[in-house]
C-alpha cells in the first residue's frame, strides 16, 4: 500500500497505486483521459491548443515545484508531438504523461492529485 500524499491534506489516503492501473490497452483508461484532458485545457491559458513555454512551466511548477530546464524542455520537443513553434500539443502532453505513467505509476497519480482530481479521477478542487 502506498500513501501518495505528503500530509493528511494532500493525501489520497492509503491506495494499492499498484494493482490501480491508470492505462489499459496501450491507452489511458477513459476517466484518466479525460482528467489529462482538462488538465490541459486548463493550462492552455490561451486556448490555442498548444502549451507555449509559459503554460508548460505552470504545469510543472505545480506538479514538481519547478519548471522543467532547458535540456528537458528540448528533450521534449524532440521526442513528443510539438507544433512548428515547439510547443506542446495535447497529444504530445498525453504521450508524455503516457511514459511517465508507465514507468512509475504513482508519480501520475501524484500529479492528479496536485490538479485536484480524487482517487475516483473526480476533479474535487476548483482551480
Amino acid at each position: 500500500m502506498v500513501d501518495v500524499g505528503s500530509t493528511p491534506d494532500e493525501s489520497f489516503g492509503t491506495v494499492d497505486l499498484e494493482t490501480f492501473d491508470l492505462t489499459e490497452n496501450d491507452d489511458f483508461i477513459p476517466a484518466c483521459k479525460n482528467a489529462l484532458i482538462e488538465i490541459f485545457k486548463r493550462y492552455d491559458e490561451d486556448g490555442d491548443g498548444f502549451w507555449s513555454p509559459q503554460e508548460l512551466d505552470a504545469y510543472c511548477i505545480k506538479c514538481n515545484g519547478q519548471p522543467f530546464d532547458a535540456e528537458d524542455k528540448a528533450d521534449l520537443r524532440d521526442t513528443y508531438d510539438t507544433n512548428d513553434k515547439g510547443w506542446l500539443t495535447l497529444q504530445g502532453f498525453l504521450d508524455l504523461v503516457y511514459s511517465q505513467t508507465e514507468g512509475d505509476n504513482t508519480e501520475t497519480w501524484r500529479d492528479l492529485k496536485k490538479n485536484g482530481y480524487n482517487q475516483k479521477l473526480e476533479l474535487v478542487q476548483q482551480f
